[in-house]
C-alpha cells in the first residue's frame, strides 16, 4: 500500500479532520508540504467524469470510508515511515 501512495501524483484527502489527518499522514510519507494537497470544496467530491481534479493519478484519502477501519488498517500494518 505505501508504493501505491509514493506512485500517484497528487492526495486528495477528505476536508474533515480525519480525512486532513490521514492527508497529513500521506504527505509526510511523500516528504511534501500542505501546498501539495488537492482539497476539494464543499459540494465537490473527486468523484465522476466532471470531479475538479488536477491531470494525473490521485490518491483519494477517507472518503466514504470509516476512520476505525483506517485506524485499524494503520495499526496493524505499521508503516515504515511512522515514528515508534
Amino acid at each position: 500500500m505505501p508504493e501505491l501512495l509514493l506512485s500517484v501524483d497528487r492526495v486528495v484527502p477528505h476536508a474533515d479532520a480525519d480525512g486532513l489527518a490521514a492527508g497529513a499522514l500521506a504527505l509526510r510519507a511523500r516528504r511534501e508540504g500542505t501546498d501539495a494537497a488537492v482539497l476539494l470544496g464543499r459540494r465537490e467530491t473527486p468523484f465522476g467524469p466532471d470531479a475538479p481534479l488536477p491531470p494525473g493519478s490521485v490518491a483519494v484519502l477517507d472518503w466514504a470510508c470509516g476512520a476505525s477501519s483506517v485506524l485499524a488498517q494503520s495499526v496493524r500494518a505499521k508503516p515504515p515511515y511512522l515514528p515508534a
